[in-house]
């Protein structure tokens, strides 16, 4: 296990200040974004946090099914 964060400590030291504060926390309200909540306080896992980086760069990449688009389909 990791260092653990908070969610301001995440934005300084993971995120570099490149994300706000609020769209961790709606992140983690939608669950895309793996946190523990302790009462009031929501704490991140650094290494959870750079596996779940590491997948959201990988499904970023990744080549989606074709639905057929642009095809030309006759309608009855």
């Amino acid at each position: 296990m990791g260092k653990k964060l908070t969610v301001s400590m995440a934005r300084k030291e993971f995120f570099n200040n490149l994300v706000s504060e609020w769209s961790l926390y709606e992140a983690i309200k939608r669950k895309r974004l793996p946190a523990v909540h302790i009462g009031r306080r929501v704490l991140l896992d650094e290494d959870s946090l750079r596996i779940w980086w590491e997948r959201q760069q990988e499904d970023s990449v990744k080549q989606t099914e074709s639905i057929g688009y642009g095809k030309i389909r006759r309608i009855q």
